[in-house]
């Protein structure tokens, strides 16, 4: 096949299946490097994620299609579609674990997009995966594994190929954890200078995928993964509800309902995890609002008292704070919150008494 120029199956599909400011989940594709999730678990995440907004999901063995003789991926894209019809499923495959059988059986379950996989230094091994996905009418992605050993131009020449190949994103992926935001973001122009669409999957070893994926995406790119409280491998993945509530502070845009993440993360993540490593919600509402947790305690009780939720009362108390007393200020958030009534949801710019 040439690869001049990008075959129609892909790009023309694409801004359906994987619009414009994707956020991708990978949960239950990255979380089996921690623990597994049964088939009732994983209906469980796919029905919550959905609700909550986000509703393109990687699912199957954490190392690829066909890569694990105890892992079905057929099922595991069945539980999905089964739990959520509406819901972008979607799976990664390794060049040379999985064969064109692989990808039809995924197609045929269900799959609507392939993420091809291959290291970013040996970028050529991804091109008859890549075509085909493309023949199978499915979206096709690439995935640059350990973006980080190519520079800046390399990046972007692998990124014009895939994509001549056919490959409707071209992700940037992070997968030591290692790169800075400048990094992410020099890569991500020039790939876009080069022609492709891109897509960023940060690990969190430097506690940086978020911060990173949030450079990608003012740099231009097309998508960004995360896992519900980080969980995956090594240090993890960017923290799907963080991500969502850092684009919200920082763009205005809501791309999934917060709160709701938050809450399956906690009820059904965080127990499972090996180390939980991720960012609880509490702390991420102090984090949303500003809100210094040295009044945690204080406002724990206050929300006991008043039967308002901690998370929105510590958001809302945060972003209030200013003259006032914290006790005032989370005072006054409960009796808001108790009487229906909107917080603030953008930090006040005043700038505060006291680090």
């Amino acid at each position: 096949m040439s690869h001049n120029a990008p075959p129609v199956s892909s790009l023309a599909s694409a801004d359906e299946i994987l619009p414009r400011g994707t956020v991708l989940d990978c949960t239950l594709r990255e979380g089996p490097y921690e623990c597994r999730f049964d088939a009732a678990s994983a209906a469980t995440i796919t029905r919550a994620l959905i609700a909550a907004g986000v509703r393109h999901i990687e699912v199957g063995a954490e190392t690829g299609l066909a890569s694990r003789d105890d892992v079905n991926d057929i099922a595991a894209i069945l539980v999905s579609k089964e739990a959520e019809p509406d819901a972008t499923v979607g799976v990664i495959a390794g060049v040379g674990t999985a064969s064109k059988a692989d990808l039809q059986q995924a197609a045929a379950a269900g799959a609507a997009f392939v993420r091809v996989a291959a290291p970013a230094l040996r970028w050529q091994e991804a091109l008859p995966m890549i075509d085909a996905v493309c023949s199978l009418g499915l979206v096709a992605t690439f995935n640059a594994i350990n973006a980080h050993k190519v520079d800046t131009h390399n990046f972007a020449r692998l990124a014009r190929e895939t994509t001549a190949a056919g490959a409707a994103l071209v992700y940037l992926v992070d997968s030591a954890g290692t790169m800075l935001p400048s990094d992410v973001s020099s890569r991500t122009i020039a790939a876009r200078e080069a022609g492709a669409r891109v897509g960023f999957h940060g690990h969190d070893n430097l506690t940086l995928a978020v911060a990173n994926s949030l450079a990608a995406l003012e740099a231009g790119a097309w998508a960004v993964d995360g896992t519900l409280r980080g969980i995956g491998r090594s240090a993890g993945n960017a923290q799907l509800e963080i991500l969502a509530a850092v684009i919200r502070l920082r763009t205005g845009t809501v791309v999934a309902d917060t709160d709701a993440l938050a809450q399956v993360a906690e009820e059904v993540i965080a127990p499972r995890r090996r180390r939980d490593r991720g960012v609880g919600y509490l702390d991420q509402c102090m984090g949303e609002g500003g809100f210094h947790s040295a009044g945690l305690t204080t406002a724990l009780d206050i929300a006991a008292q008043h039967g308002v939720p901690a998370g929105p009362l510590l958001r809302g108390a945060g972003l209030r704070w200013d003259a006032s007393s914290t006790i005032a200020a989370i005072t006054d958030t409960a009796v808001a919150l108790r009487a229906g009534l909107r917080p603030l949801v953008t930090p006040d710019t005043t700038e505060a008494g006291a680090e």
